[in-house]
């Protein structure tokens, strides 16, 4: 796998740039999808405008991603229940996944979220947070 990955990053509205950042090192408890598509809604698109979501900075958009995992720890394995080579969609959110919403498997409603798909800024390592870039980072825990 290569040791840079490409992405299409909003730097501001109406403006997208192709960047390469490194490929993150994964662990026991995370892993890596190599991204197939990325639906686009209309936030997507009221985000590109900058009609919705205010300043964070540059940051990868695509909060619809699916792809094919291509590197997964062990641990990330048995809490997913998925195996490299797996086809996947995400979540749009980065739940706590130990609140009681998250518990119950109601992500969308977690107070505790620790970012989301396709809208975290590339100033939050790893970087790779949205579905616009070759491959995509899936967050253990916090």
């Amino acid at each position: 796998m290569a040791e840079m990955v490409r992405a299409a990053v909003q730097t501001e509205p109406r403006t997208i740039e192709i960047r390469e950042y490194p490929r993150p090192t994964i662990g026991r408890d995370d892993g890596l999808i190599r991204v197939e598509a990325n639906g686009i809604c209309g936030s997507d698109v009221e985000i590109f405008s900058g009609e919705l979501g205010g300043a964070r900075g540059p940051f990868i958009p695509g909060h619809e991603p699916m792809g094919i995992i291509e590197e997964l720890g062990e641990l990330a394995s048995e809490r997913w229940g998925v195996e490299v080579g797996d086809r996947v969609g995400l979540e749009v959110i980065v739940p706590c996944r130990q609140c009681r919403d998250c518990l119950i498997g109601r992500y969308q409603a977690c107070r505790f979220r620790q970012g989301g798909h396709g809208v975290t800024p590339v100033a939050v390592e790893p970087i790779l947070w949205g579905g616009f870039a070759e491959y995509m980072y899936l967050s253990p825990p916090r």
